[in-house]
C-alpha cells in the first residue's frame, strides 16, 4: 500500500448513519476554464497549465478542487465539518455549486 500527502477530492463517507448538524448552506461559484497560474500564481507554476472543470461532458474533480482552492472560495472547515455538495450548474463561464457545511456529532454504528 501506497502512503500519500494531500487533499483528497470529493469523497464518499463509509455506508453508515452519522449525527449531525447543519451549520451553512453554501454557493460558490468559480471560473469554468482558465489557467491556474493566471489565478493564483503564489500557489501554481506556469506549467500547471490551463484547466476547463466540464471538457467533453467530463467532470475532473481534482481540477474543482485546485480551482477551489486557487480563487480562495475552498470552504473554511473545522475537522469535525465537511462541505457537501447537492449541486453543479455549468454555465459557459462558470460553475455554480450549492451545498452545505455539515458538523458530525457523531458516526452511529
Amino acid at each position: 500500500m501506497t502512503t500519500y500527502t494531500g487533499l483528497p477530492t470529493l469523497s464518499l463517507l463509509p455506508l453508515t448513519n452519522v449525527e449531525f448538524n447543519l451549520v451553512k448552506e453554501l454557493e460558490i461559484t468559480i471560473p469554468r476554464r482558465g489557467n491556474y497560474f493566471e489565478i493564483a500564481p503564489e500557489i501554481f507554476r506556469e506549467a500547471d497549465g490551463d484547466f476547463d472543470i466540464l471538457e467533453n461532458d467530463l467532470m475532473y474533480m481534482p481540477s474543482f478542487t485546485k480551482v477551489l482552492l486557487a480563487c480562495g472560495k475552498y470552504p473554511q472547515l473545522n475537522p469535525n465539518q465537511l462541505f457537501t455538495p447537492a449541486t453543479f450548474e455549468f454555465k459557459d463561464d462558470e460553475v455554480i455549486v450549492t451545498g452545505s457545511i455539515l458538523e458530525i456529532i457523531k458516526i452511529i454504528k
